[in-house]
């Protein structure tokens, strides 16, 4: 699972290291002028982080409404951004992932979620929440 992680920032990481100035790593970066970057986040990035967040999960969690539900790294998601004076940003990020309608698996919006803290330059905030949260 680590070795899939870092195969894909390598990946990522030698896409941008043809830049040669700030305006040109942002180009690099901007998925409608070099389409590479999205197909490399979103087929080797976000499935990577999908299953190290995901292994280990039990396949069910206790409700006390509906007895079960079942457990997926977007519900790893929810429970670590839990409105507190750290995660706020990473909370509202959350809400409006979880908001867009046309986002119908937990996949999807897994995927969107750490695409988005790639744009806000927060997925390391994010990770280092998770480390240390029980």
């Amino acid at each position: 699972l680590l070795i899939a992680v870092s195969t894909a920032v390598d990946k990522v990481i030698a896409h941008f290291s043809s830049a040669r100035n700030v305006v040109q790593k942002a180009q690099l970066g901007d998925s409608w002028l070099s389409p590479d970057v999205g197909y490399l986040l979103l087929h080797t990035l976000c499935p990577a982080l999908y299953g190290l967040v995901e292994d280990g999960l039990k396949p069910f969690q206790k409700d006390v409404i509906t007895g079960q539900r079942r457990n997926s790294p977007w519900s790893v998601v929810e429970a670590s951004v839990k409105t507190g004076p750290n995660t706020r940003s990473l909370h509202n990020l959350c809400w409006r992932v979880a908001g867009l309608a046309p986002l119908s698996s937990t996949r999807q919006k897994f995927h969107a979620f750490i695409l988005g803290l790639l744009n806000t330059k927060q997925l390391e905030q994010w990770v280092s929440h998770l480390q240390n949260s029980p």
